[in-house]
């Protein structure tokens, strides 16, 4: 029995950890029985009879991992599979690699010039005119394009820039250049305005003949967010008072506690302060997420292993990650770190595979009143009590 190599680190791969369990299970399966160099002859009938993967199914999970290999009559090649095997580059004095050439000159009908293509650019992700196109239209949902540029959608929301304010000088440039790409920054504006709109926030354009003149003439708007114009508290010059990016110290304590207590219960790291970038991307999410803490206390308690700390670099959630921009705070409240497969009752109760509560010994003076066991609603205490889920 021929034993193989395997990349550990696919687990956290993103591409691999979102897949269904019989994706993964297919993946698995063709890595395990490709020829040495990555090469897979078509038998869906056995696959289906050795993964239990019905065959009605089996089709449509190949189609899903199309990334992972390239498809030829009844042939498919694992792009990474050489690589990961610790098989390239080839060498001419080696001779498995001598068997793994005969291999791709074996397949030459089915994949032509496919190794002198790999030894040429030292590239197995392979993107001819072909694939891009077809990259394209699988994610046109996500940009807008012209005969030249493309711009995605979601990016300025993402990178934490939405809604975007003329008197910020990053935004004022992120408006400069949608005015400067004509046709497609109109529809980009047009867009921006209405995807703020549906999240409750708004975003203000400068008129069109002010903003013209400034991206001409390369001038910076002369009052950045934050500065006042007056003698007071700000930095300005004349007789108002400034304003100031500021949070009231009772709800930084707050936020303080409230981080911490959830810390506590599932073993990540306190916080010992909320002040400076730290304080304003926490003001930003409070801002663009409405029911931030509720989110919080609701996937903090159930977080998995892994983001408890428990993968190979000891990688933890922390408050930072929460609040350092949309994107990762989206991943958290869409519950990728959260413990899957997990049941619950309509009150939220833990509930083990028979539907029999997940609970907790009562203590001794809960026993003496009649009290057997409380029912647990977290991970955490799940965690905590040692308890373990049928």
């Amino acid at each position: 029995m021929s034993k193989r190599m395997t990349e550990t680190a696919k687990w956290r791969d993103p591409w691999f950890r979102r897949l269904p369990a019989t994706s993964k299970l297919l993946w698995l399966y063709l890595c395990d029985n490709c020829d040495i160099a990555g090469f897979w002859e078509v038998d869906l009938d056995l696959a289906s009879f050795e993964t239990d993967i019905p065959l009605k199914a089996i089709e449509k999970v190949l189609k899903g991992l199309g990334r992972g290999y390239v498809g030829a009559r009844e042939w498919l090649w694992l792009r990474t599979f050489l690589k990961h095997q610790k098989n390239w580059p080839l060498q001419e004095n080696n001779a498995a690699h001598r068997g793994i050439r005969q291999r791709f000159t074996d397949r030459e009908v089915e994949f032509p010039g496919l190794l002198e293509r790999l030894e040429k650019d030292g590239m197995f992700d392979q993107l001819n005119e072909v694939t891009i196109e077809k990259i394209f239209k699988e994610i046109e949902k996500g940009y807008i394009s012209d005969d030249r540029f493309v711009w995605l959608r979601n990016f300025i929301y993402y990178q934490g820039n939405l809604p975007l304010n003329p008197k910020n000088n990053s935004h004022l440039g992120i408006m400069k250049r949608l005015k400067n790409h004509g046709g497609l920054g109109k529809k980009a504006r047009k867009y921006l305005v209405e995807q703020s709109k549906k999240k409750g926030l708004e975003t203000t354009f400068l008129p069109e003949g002010l903003l013209r003149g400034l991206a001409g003439a390369g001038q910076p708007l002369p009052s950045p967010l934050g500065k006042g114009k007056g003698k007071g508290k700000g930095k300005g010059k004349g007789k108002g008072k400034g304003k100031e990016n500021k949070t009231n110290n009772t709800d930084t304590t707050e936020a303080i506690a409230k981080w911490n207590t959830l810390a506590e219960e599932t073993g990540l790291c306190p916080i010992q302060s909320l002040e400076g970038q730290r304080l304003q991307h926490y003001n930003t999410r409070l801002k663009v997420h409405h029911g931030f803490w509720e989110i919080l206390e609701r996937e903090i308690p159930d977080l998995n292993d892994f983001a408890l700390g428990s993968g190979d670099r000891g990688w933890k959630i922390s408050f930072n990650y929460c609040v350092e921009s949309p994107g990762k705070f989206t991943k958290l409240a869409e519950g990728t770190f959260r413990v899957q497969g997990i049941r619950r009752d309509k009150e939220g109760y833990l509930l083990h595979s028979n539907d029999r509560p997940v609970s907790r010994p009562a203590s001794t003076e809960q026993q003496f009143q009649g009290i057997k066991s409380i029912p647990l609603k977290t991970m955490a205490e799940v965690r905590k009590y040692g308890i373990t889920i049928h």
